[in-house]
């Protein structure tokens, strides 16, 4: 089995009900979700939008190659209403990242593993730092502690409250 972190999220519609459904189409689709942060409400990034996302980061335990995982979460997006659009940061229903595989580095052109983003980004590392508080980083080698000391994002993530 392999384990993968995903880190999941939107802005539109029914946001909390669009994360509960991603996370049964996970589960049923890719593996077995053995972990997952609290939910947080975060501000747009790389996007001008007045909606807030919601966000939350899994712990995945997959017999699914990185490829097959890929394809399988884009067809959940797909399942649930996501539309591609020319601007990679936009408003969306739901948004599936791979964050990591194993301790694989991956560069590909449909796929970079660990996520390219991912230490610039606080709504990925702080629910990624609250389960798995030792990862690190496999082509930095720096801890997520670390990563997150480095970060220079400053936007506001709230534990949402249900």
């Amino acid at each position: 089995m392999n384990i993968a972190f995903l880190s999941i999220g939107g802005n539109i519609n029914n946001r909390l009900q669009n994360l509960k459904l991603c996370l049964e189409l996970v589960n049923m689709n890719c593996g077995s979700i053995e972990n997952k942060s609290n939910i947080y409400e975060t501000e747009p990034w790389g996007v001008n939008s007045k909606n807030k996302y919601l966000n939350q980061t899994i712990k995945l335990l997959t017999p699914l190659s990185p490829k097959e995982l890929l394809n399988s979460i884009q067809s959940i997006e797909l399942k649930m209403g996501r539309q591609r659009t020319e601007n990679q940061y936009s408003d969306r229903i739901i948004d599936i990242d791979i964050l990591a595989f194993n301790n694989q580095i991956i560069d590909e052109v449909d796929l970079k593993v660990p996520h390219p983003r991912l230490h610039l980004r606080k709504f990925v590392l702080v629910p990624l730092i609250e389960i798995e508080p030792n990862w690190e980083h496999p082509i930095s080698l720096h801890k997520i502690s670390k990563l997150m000391s480095l970060c220079k994002d400053t936007s506001e993530i709230l534990i949402y409250k249900e």
